[in-house]
């Protein structure tokens, strides 16, 4: 049964996230642009779709140890960038991506949203996912009400009792 509902609902809940989702982006995206200068005061930079970025060196004595420990103090470092993240309202909604800058002994983190609906492929899935939908619930409807056959089926039921 929750199958048939998940069916059921899954264009209306899709496309209800991916509107929360696409304000959640605008928004980040607008405080990000507008606090620029903040944000690169905290050496921090914005890209074009409001990704905010840094890097964070490595010194010797942490290079040399496992990547758990370098990574812990990456996470160490950045409490100066929550700070800021803190300041501008966005600490409850990004979250960093750690990534190690290979042969650079330094590591790049990207603060941005969670946006599993706002991806190229996933829109244009639920698009026809929903376009299928709409043309069975189309052909449901043309089959039930206009040839009628509700009324055979009162009929029909009718003529039992």
């Amino acid at each position: 049964m929750n199958v048939v509902l998940e069916w059921l609902f899954k264009p209306f809940t899709y496309w209800l996230g991916f509107v929360r989702e696409f304000m959640l982006w605008a928004k980040f995206n607008s405080i990000t642009k507008k606090n620029r200068e903040k944000i690169e005061k905290a050496n921090l930079r914005v890209d074009w779709i409001g990704r905010v970025y840094g890097v964070v060196n490595i010194p010797d004595e942490v290079l040399g140890a496992a990547e758990e420990i370098q990574q812990a103090y990456v996470l160490k470092q950045m409490g100066s960038i929550g700070k800021v993240m803190n300041s501008l309202g966005l600490a409850n909604i990004v979250y960093p991506q750690l990534s190690e800058i290979p042969g650079a002994g330094a590591y790049l983190v990207v603060f941005w949203p969670v946006l599993d609906n706002l991806n190229g492929w996933n829109i244009l899935g639920h698009i026809l996912y929903s376009i299928i939908y709409f043309f069975i619930f189309y052909l449901l409807i043309r089959l039930f009400v206009v040839n009628n056959w509700i009324g055979a089926a009162f009929d029909a039921i009718s003529s039992v009792l």
